[in-house]
């Protein structure tokens, strides 16, 4: 009689091969989420520096130069202005230009909000040579003009609140947006105004009236 050789058999049964593929999709799913999670982290921090940056550097223009400067004349910000009224639509004042001899000249601002939703900026209605001047980026304003001017204390304090809320689209990693927000509180003392405090006739007191301000 003659041997017979021994039968070996190679691969895996369909068993070994399930669980396999078991343990292969739960490793990736947890490389998955755990590299969602990172990219959600990078863009949200970078939208957050971005918020902040640009919502200082709005800041610094509304204060010192309201419009971008045109024809060699650099023109001033709410922090100089004069003859100050604020409607329900604006901000009105009388501002100072500078020119390239020095030459000091004087014209009429208009801050206003531009606009609705993700395309709401704030626009100074009286120069359209630079209509992007006061839009940072592709942040929008997201807030309305009721709440971003508080006038309560002009007349009474000498002084108005500006507050600018921005805003930011943010990708998910699996598709679609999420929108981030940031809000820059900016207190304008009345140029050439003396700021009175609640309880005497002169002095500085520069909180935000909406922070418990007595009457």
């Amino acid at each position: 009689m003659n041997a017979r050789t021994p039968t070996t058999r190679s691969g895996l049964t369909l068993v070994e091969v399930l669980m396999a593929s078991a343990i292969s999709t739960l490793v990736a799913l947890a490389v998955a989420s755990g590299a969602s999670a990172c990219y959600q982290f990078y863009e949200s921090m970078m939208a957050d520096t971005e918020l902040s940056l640009r919502g200082r550097e709005l800041r610094d223009k509304l204060l010192f130069h309201e419009v971008a400067p045109n024809n060699g004349i650099v023109h001033t910000g709410v922090l100089s202005g004069t003859n100050v009224t604020v409607s329900t639509t604006a901000i009105s004042m009388t501002c100072e230009t500078i020119g390239t001899a020095g030459t000091r000249g004087k014209r009429a601002l208009r801050l206003k909000l531009d606009g609705t939703g993700k395309s709401r900026k704030l626009k100074e209605d009286a120069l359209q040579t630079s209509p992007n001047w006061l839009a940072p980026s592709e942040m929008w304003v997201n807030t309305n003009w009721v709440d971003l001017v508080n006038s309560t204390d002009i007349a009474t304090k000498n002084r108005l609140f500006i507050r600018l809320p921005l805003s930011i689209s943010v990708r998910r990693p699996l598709g679609g947006t999420a929108v981030l927000s940031r809000t820059e509180r900016i207190s304008v003392p009345l140029f050439g105004k003396v700021q009175k405090t609640p309880n005497t006739t002169t002095g500085y007191n520069y909180k935000d009236p909406e922070e418990n301000d007595q009457p």
